[in-house]
């Protein structure tokens, strides 16, 4: 699950496959991976009609039974936060990532970065997005180094740094992140 996980979000400094990733899920839920299951209920692939309410069961069941507990409570947390076979409550769905984010798992250091950026579900505060960006880009997760790079040049609650945020937009547009292709004119 893991490894197709790193190919559909770019995480680990994996480039980005989509196809990769969903071929590596759906894979990991024929070998029996229920995190893989819950994944391919909530997105609808490997057979499975998409049916969020399935999804959340099989996540609560991989949360108590297999490794990488931080992906799932993160998963888990963005069913919360958007209303995903459940009432939307973004106080739990901040708590469940926030507690993922803790056990330092990039994706969700990465959200909840947006989340204080923004202002979702948590006091607005750019300094503490620019450092879960930050945690979660040196993990080589793709999304957090397009994030940083643009608030680098944003310079919207942090100084100004141009090198800097061309660096870390050149580092997510080495693993395909389109955004930050586009960005630097990559297209292709």
């Amino acid at each position: 699950f893991q490894e197709g996980w790193n190919h559909l979000m770019g995480d680990n400094h994996t480039k980005i496959d989509k196809k990769i990733g969903e071929h590596l899920i759906t894979d990991a839920m024929h070998d029996g991976s229920i995190a893989a299951k819950a994944f391919c209920f909530f997105l609808g692939w490997g057979g499975h009609d998409q049916n969020y309410s399935k999804a959340l069961k099989y996540l609560a069941k991989s949360i108590r039974s297999e490794r990488n507990v931080s992906t799932f409570l993160a998963i888990k947390g963005h069913f919360y936060m958007n209303g995903f076979g459940v009432k939307a409550d973004n106080k739990k769905g901040i708590r469940l990532i926030k507690k993922a984010a803790a056990l330092d798992h990039a994706w969700s250091q990465n959200i909840l970065g947006c989340c204080y950026q923004e202002g979702v579900g948590v006091e607005k505060n750019v300094s503490k997005a620019y450092k879960l960006y930050k945690l979660a880009a040196m993990k080589g997760y793709s999304k957090a180094q397009y994030n940083l790079g643009e608030l680098y040049l944003s310079s919207k609650g942090i100084k100004n740094n141009r090198e800097e945020g061309l660096r870390w937009l050149i580092k997510s547009a080495q693993q395909d992140h389109w955004k930050a292709m586009e960005r630097l004119g990559w297209n292709s």
